[in-house]
């Protein structure tokens, strides 16, 4: 059993920690980020504990060849998943070998909690809970009583307790073993009362096809050359700048214009951890990311990132 606990002050750094994830971050909310990651992995389940204080938008992908699935703790606040909104009693599910796409829109805390295919269905099979099994690998979010929940949370947040307690070495296989088996069989059971839930109507698929499309479009264009603007996004997918606005505040928690910003700020702090100070202009960097009056960019890079340019510059050597 492999147990790795990491505190972070910088969210690239973050996106870098988890090695069974592939993801990338950007940086929505204001302030001076701060995070936190446990991993208890057994090689045939792996529990990760995940804590972010500010708004996060993350895209990747989950720990290859396994099936994962969120457990938000108690005090996690709402986010949208997949372009899903959560809520208090809900689960999401990874879908092996496939995207990972999530906006926290505030303080983040959550339990993934991840099984070999091979393994989980052999537990599945032990439990006679075969299709459930099936449902599970291929859910999407889940919404299940309140009951239910507080004992996966609490199941969830007992485990990563132990694993970080000093205990006799006898009790290890304990730990593994509720890890392999106790909670993927409470996991199965609680999913037995309850489907998967749809995706929404015609409008809102529409709508979330768009959203798509544009911040794919916003993603693509990150230099001066292609700056891109709100009346770009209209023509791109044919809606009034009300209805994109709408759209981007339930997705993202802020305006397209405002998102448009945070990209283009995000990938200059990027730009910026990734220079040599004494071979780098905060101006040029500055520039090549459209940011033409270097007083009100500094302004805005503080804003979002608690820090200047120059100190995000000088902490690239560090």
């Amino acid at each position: 059993m492999l147990i790795t606990q990491q505190s972070f002050t910088d969210f690239e750094d973050f996106s870098k920690t988890l090695g069974e994830y592939n993801f990338e971050s950007h940086q929505l909310g204001r302030g001076k980020f701060s995070g936190t990651t446990l991993q208890v992995n057994t090689g045939k389940a792996l529990l990760t504990h995940l804590t972010t204080n500010l708004a996060l938008e993350v895209e990747g992908s989950p720990p290859r060849n396994m099936v994962t699935v969120g457990v938000p703790t108690a005090t996690c606040r709402p986010f949208v998943w997949r372009h899903r909104h959560s809520n208090a009693n809900t689960l999401q599910f990874y879908r092996p070998d496939s995207e990972l796409c999530v906006n926290s829109l505030g303080e983040f805390d959550a339990i993934d909690i991840s099984f070999t295919e091979a393994h989980l269905q052999k537990v599945a099979e032990k439990l006679e809970l075969t299709p459930v099994y099936t449902r599970l690998k291929h859910g999407s979010i889940m919404e299940i009583n309140n009951d239910d929940l507080t004992e996966l949370r609490q199941l969830t947040q007992m485990l990563a307790g132990l694993a970080l307690t000093k205990h006799p070495a006898r009790l290890e296989s304990r730990l593994v073993h509720a890890l392999e088996f106790t909670l993927p069989g409470t996991l199965l059971r609680i999913m037995q009362k309850r489907k998967t839930g749809g995706v929404g109507g015609r409008r809102t698929q529409d709508s979330l096809e768009a959203f798509k499309r544009v911040k794919l479009h916003i993603h693509n264009s990150d230099h001066e050359a292609n700056i891109v603007t709100v009346s770009d996004l209209c023509n791109l997918t044919g809606m009034s700048d009300r209805t994109l606005q709408k759209v981007f505040v339930a997705q993202c928690g802020m305006t397209p214009k405002a998102y448009i910003r945070s990209v283009r700020l995000n990938r200059a702090h990027r730009a910026l951890l990734e220079s040599h100070p004494a071979t780098t202009k905060v101006s040029d960097i500055a520039n090549s990311f459209g940011f033409w009056h270097i007083g009100q960019f500094a302004a805005d890079y503080r804003r979002l990132f608690s820090e200047l340019p120059s100190e995000t510059l000088a902490r690239s050597m560090s």
